[in-house]
């Protein structure tokens, strides 16, 4: 279960590295305005549990948008809050897909998915006060514990990556 906790869109912005607005685009454009509250500063916020349920198509559409206004001077200029940053993190990209969710506390978390088949990945959540990734654990795969399940304990997580010679198919 979730926790009442509500997610600040500046948190998904500083998460994602983009500006504000770009949230509020894709609020409006996709219809996920359920329990989402804006004060009288435009700062804006959602339920967790509403958050956990469009945080990653967010992902997908900042990462398929080339520019965010029609004209060709602004083309890329004002989705992302700094590039060098975003060109960093899609140089790391590269071979790494990654997912955003929200945890049960209601932080903002990412996966970091390894291996040819996603079978595990690194677990990392959005401190706040830093403004920076904090890794959580490595976690794997459900599907892929099952098939291990001789040698892996009930929890799914597991602090060092497992390798195939690791199970007994």
């Amino acid at each position: 279960m979730i926790s009442s906790k509500r997610v600040r869109f500046i948190d998904i912005a500083h998460a994602m590295n983009v500006h504000t607005f770009i949230i509020w685009e894709f609020i409006r454009r996709y219809g996920h305005k359920q329990d989402v509250r804006k004060d009288k500063y435009g700062q804006g916020d959602v339920s967790a549990a509403e958050c956990h349920k469009w945080i990653n198509k967010l992902y997908k559409y900042i990462r398929k948008q080339g520019f965010t206004y029609k004209q060709d001077i602004n083309k890329s200029q004002y989705l992302f809050r700094d590039m060098r940053k975003y060109t960093e993190e899609k140089q790391n990209e590269r071979d790494v897909p990654r997912e955003y969710s929200v945890d049960k506390d209601g932080n903002i978390i990412r996966y970091s998915w390894l291996g040819a088949s996603k079978t595990f990945g690194h677990v990392w959540k959005w401190n706040t006060v830093t403004g920076g990734w904090a890794f959580v654990e490595t976690t794997l795969l459900r599907e892929y514990t099952s098939r291990c399940a001789s040698r892996l304990d009930e929890d799914v997580t597991l602090s060092y990556p497992i390798q195939d010679s690791d199970c007994d198919f």
